[in-house]
């Protein structure tokens, strides 16, 4: 599990996931971009959540982003009760 200032690197291919950064401030990079490396949500929920506080510090890098469920925010990508630069 990922702990605040921690790097995750990740390898290209298709994750099945639902992302909540959970006020940590983590970075979470692809190593080979968002052409080859893809976050499917699954029609579950939104893709990736940032809404328990995380600011700049928190960040996702190169990923296509696909297949997420709205149900208050962003069906991609929800930000709420956190900032963004």
């Amino acid at each position: 599990m990922a702990v605040t200032g921690d790097t995750v690197v990740v390898a290209p291919g298709t994750y099945q996931e639902n992302i909540n950064f959970l006020s940590k401030a983590i970075t979470v990079n692809s190593s080979g971009g968002a052409k080859l490396t893809t976050i499917d949500g699954g029609l579950a929920a939104s893709v990736v959540t940032f809404s328990t506080g995380e600011t700049s510090t928190s960040v996702l890098s190169g990923f296509t982003i696909t297949n997420g469920k709205a149900s208050f925010g962003g069906g991609g990508i929800e930000i709420s009760s956190s900032t963004s630069n």
